[in-house]
This record gives structure tokens, sequence and C-alpha cells, in this order.
């Protein structure tokens, strides 16, 4: 879908320009970057994520005329930029999406294709110290941020009148932005009495000066002197920086500047930026996750406690047990005559029977047991005594020297103690 945004008003010579300026001398000027993630892609029996759904930042930079410093001129770009003011957001579903860790198979397949390579930078802020807020909360920012702009450094006939200050937001290349507020539900125009908003890709400057209807900002904030000495672009906030900065270049060109840039087609040198602060993109550099998942509180012995698997679900539980599901007690049996099932020790039997194999391993296992000078001559076990050794077995009570039986393989617990599903005495859980 094409954008809705419109582009601002037209410009095509110095004179106009200076109209231009004219229009925007006292508003705040706001440029809002939104960049998502490129690991989600429509599968066949699901509808295509949404823009909203693959939002990974938000990027904001503002400049209000009136915090200028008084002794400063319009042409000064080094003053102007320590003027700008920066926010910048990681959504906290898509934290630990970076350049180094996204799942997508087909940059490692076409990574010598620059086109195919992971392109936002999140961690790679240099102009504000990134914070982590879910999707909703952190668009909502956006509208409250606009809100408290409306109303900052009023004059006295502005207070007394109830006038808001003039808002101009620009996008560039509007389509995202337009889409997840949309789908947010949050419409930044009622954000104050006189908001604006534009699409500074399509304005007329950059359509004349690169020949083409959508310019790339990258060519565009480079030919401006914008990007200072290698600004990672595709991180939301150096986006929005470097949009502003281009913005106010613009805005303080001399005729003999636009000359040079609008019809030589000359690109301006760097702008400084000694008023970066180094420290604010080593800090954000330094917060970014090293893997997609986050392995520290995978298990309890890694710092979780007991309570973590009370909480867990009966499929997630039997999932993490499976290795000691064959740890259930079974009863011994006292059938002598079959295989299938240990045998207790009866002693001896009243009736011969058949010479089989299982029987004549019965009787070795037998005399194996029994002591030395002396004959097993108990009776066979009936129903009373099979229900009196399955009390006895019940109450732990069973000497083993009495028959050769199969153990239990879980450790027997007091009945005291609560048992959560884990055998009592491992360590660990």
């Amino acid at each position: 879908m094409a954008p809705m945004t419109p582009a601002p008003p037209m410009v095509w010579d110095h004179e106009s320009l200076l109209s231009f300026k004219k229009e925007l001398e006292d508003a705040i000027l706001i440029t809002i970057d939104l960049e998502g993630v490129d690991h989600l892609v429509k599968k066949f029996d699901k509808p295509a994520p949404t823009n909203y759904e693959k939002l990974s930042e938000v990027g904001i930079a503002t400049y209000d005329p009136r915090e200028k410093v008084s002794t400063s001129t319009t042409n000064d770009m080094e003053v102007l930029g320590s003027c700008i003011r920066a926010h910048h957001t990681i959504v906290h579903q898509f934290r630990r999406v970076t350049e180094e860790t996204c799942p997508a198979g087909y940059h490692k397949r076409f990574a010598k294709d620059p086109k195919k390579q992971h392109a936002a930078r999140p961690y790679h802020c240099a102009f504000a110290k990134s914070i982590i807020k879910p999707t909703q909360q952190a668009l909502e920012g956006v509208k409250n941020l606009i809100k408290e702009l409306s109303g900052q450094n009023l004059t006295k006939s502005e207070v007394q009148s109830g006038k808001d200050r003039h808002i101009c937001i620009l996008y560039w290349a509007a389509n995202m932005e337009e889409t997840v507020f949309s789908q947010a539900g949050i419409d930044l125009t009622t954000a104050g009495s006189q908001v604006t908003i534009w699409d500074m890709q399509l304005w007329s400057i950059f359509q004349i000066r690169f020949q083409k209807g959508q310019a790339k900002g990258e060519e565009a904030f480079k030919s401006l002197g914008a990007l200072g000495d290698g600004l990672n672009l595709h991180n939301a906030t150096n986006d929005c920086v470097a949009q502003l900065l281009s913005l106010l270049k613009v805005l303080s060109m001399q005729e003999s500047e636009w000359n040079s840039w609008f019809h030589q087609l000359a690109d301006l040198p760097l702008m400084p930026m000694s008023w970066m602060k180094a420290s604010i993109y080593q800090h954000n550099f330094n917060m970014r996750p090293r893997t997609l998942h986050d392995n520290a509180y995978t298990r309890a012995s890694q710092g979780q406690s007991s309570k973590h698997f009370k909480n867990q679900s009966a499929y997630q539980h039997r999932q993490q047990t499976q290795h000691i599901n064959t740890q259930t007690t079974t009863k011994p049996s006292i059938n002598t005559q079959t295989t299938s099932k240990p045998s207790v020790n009866t002693q001896t039997t009243s009736k011969p029977t058949q010479d089989t194999s299982s029987s004549k391993k019965s009787d070795e296992s037998q005399k194996e047991i029994a002591p030395k000078g002396k004959e097993n001559t108990a009776p066979v076990a009936n129903t009373d005594e099979v229900s009196q050794f399955w009390a006895k077995y019940d109450k732990s009570k069973v000497s083993s020297a009495m028959g050769k039986y199969r153990r239990p393989t879980t450790a027997a617990v007091p009945k005291s103690e609560h048992v959560s599903g884990w055998p009592a005495g491992m360590p660990g859980w």
C-alpha cells in the first residue's frame, strides 16, 4: 500500500527554501523512525506477520528552536546538533535479535550479498541510552512525548490563550510508521492542536537532486554531510538524528551552498559532531546479547528455585522428567512358574512340578540363598500369605534375605516428606 503521508511543501530554488524556512522557524521538529526484525516471514498456513508484530525499535529525535543558544547562528551546525534531544527504545520481545543473533537463514546463505544482511542495529545507538519496553508501551511513549513537547517553552500569550506549540513530525519512507501506529490504534495528530506530519523522502528537493521519486536515506544524508565520520545507520535513533541534521542543514544553507549541493550535485563537507558522547555508544554496545536465547535460567541448577517446577504445567514437567520415568515402583511377583515377574522365596513346593528351564533356574537361585545344610521345607504360599506378604512389603519390612526379588528403583521417602515428582535425595533439584 502506498504511503498516505504527504510531502513537505515544494521547494525548487533558494528563494522558495527561505519561505519554507520561515514557516518552520518556531516549530518543534520531530523525526520518528521504526525498525523491524527480518526473520518473521509468511508461512503457508498462517497470515503474513504485520509491521506491528515485527517492530523491534522506536527512535525519536527532537529539536526545539527556543532552546537554541542565543549566541549561535542559524548555520552553526555544531551548536544546532548539540540542541537535538534523542530517545531510543528496543522492543522487549526482540531485545535479543541483533545482526549477530538473527535466526533468519538467508543471512548465512547469502553472506556476501549486502541486500541479504541483517539491517537493523539495535545496540548501536550513539545519541541516547537505550531502554527496553513492550511494543504498545513504546509506541504510546511517542505520543506522550509529543503531548509534552506541545506544551514546552510556551510564551506568556500562549499560556494565556491555551495555545499549543507547532509540532512538525517527519518520517522517511512513511509506510512502516503509518501502518504500525495505525495497527496500534495511535493517532499522533491528536497529541496537540498543531501537529503536522510529512514524509521527507517525498520532498521535492531530494526528488530533483537525485532524479528519483524515492531517494535512499543514506545517500541523501551523506550528501549533506549528516553522517559525520561513519555513523551507523539502521539504528532507529541514529537514522532520526541523521535525518534531523539533514533538514537543519538544508534550512541553514546560504545561497552558494544551495547552488553547490542542489545544482552542481556536490556533496557538502562532513558535519562536526564533537557534541556526541562516545560513552553513550559504548554503554549501548556493551548491552548487546551474545546469544539469541538466554540460557542462564533454563534449569534449577543454574539459579531457579524449586518453586519454578511446582508452577510448571504437567506436560512441561513430564518433558523434563523423562529420564526418570522408569523409576516407578514395581511390586514383586510370587508366581514361581513365570519369568516376567521376580520370584519370592517359598523355600520348597509341596508337589513336584514339571522340569522346565525356568523351574531349574528358580531351584538353583533358591539353593544359593538357602543356608548350607538346611532344606527348604515351607509350604506353598496361599492367598492369605500373599496378602500378608504385600502388607509387609508396603511397610518396607520384607527382609532381602528371605528371597531374591526385584527392588524398587525409586528412593524410599518418609511419609512426612512432601513429594513433588522428583525422587527424594536427587542432588541439585
